[in-house]
């Protein structure tokens, strides 16, 4: 069973599975006092552990107003709630990864300026870094360029976002890692 049908059968509304055939995903959808959905690459599950995106769309609005909510439940229980910062949220979450790493879940995504990494525990929200726009995920690393920074590349530690070292950027490129080649490309889930 896909991450999404899983998640379809612990959420306390009557919840419609379609698919969005432009973006090539099944979303879940419910009606509460905002439309809400949730799209398939955007839930993690671990074994006991369930985490995902929500967006909450309002049922009438003259503008868009979107919020965005990450949620985990650990068996039955919610352990994270948080709301997701968007600085325009018409622009949209593009999330890049929403994966457990045992019992740390790590969220990197894009709003409209820029990336975040994120890490929770069961806690709630532990660690964020603005990462900018030049990321490359890699199984345990998240490297990055920042805008304000163009000569280094950054690499933190997945899950923890600790940093691990700064590279010149000329010496990650004769590596072969190329950041601003990957930022879009480089997202996955664990489904």
């Amino acid at each position: 069973m896909r991450n999404i049908e899983k998640l379809a059968k612990i959420i306390d509304h009557p919840v419609t599975l379609h698919r969005i055939s432009a973006l090539e995903r099944d979303v879940i959808s419910w009606q509460d006092d905002h439309l809400i959905e949730i799209e398939e690459h955007e839930v993690a599950v671990s074994g006991e552990k369930m985490a995902w995106l929500e967006r909450h769309y309002p049922s009438s609005a003259s503008h868009i107003e979107i919020d965005f909510k990450i949620k985990a439940l650990s068996g039955q229980n919610i352990i994270i709630d948080w709301d997701v910062f968007c600085y325009n949220p018409a622009f949209g979450c593009f999330v890049h990864l929403l994966r457990w790493f045992e019992d740390i879940l790590v969220f990197i995504y894009r709003e409209k300026h820029d990336i975040y990494a994120c890490n929770f525990t069961d806690k709630g929200l532990v660690k964020k870094v603005c990462v900018s726009h030049e990321i490359s995920i890699l199984q345990d690393e998240l490297i990055y360029r920042h805008w304000s920074e163009p000569a280094q590349v950054h690499i933190l530690s997945l899950p923890n976002l600790s940093l691990l070292k700064t590279l010149p950027y000329e010496e990650v490129l004769s590596e072969g890692i190329k950041p601003d080649e990957l930022g879009s490309q480089n997202w996955y889930n664990n489904n």
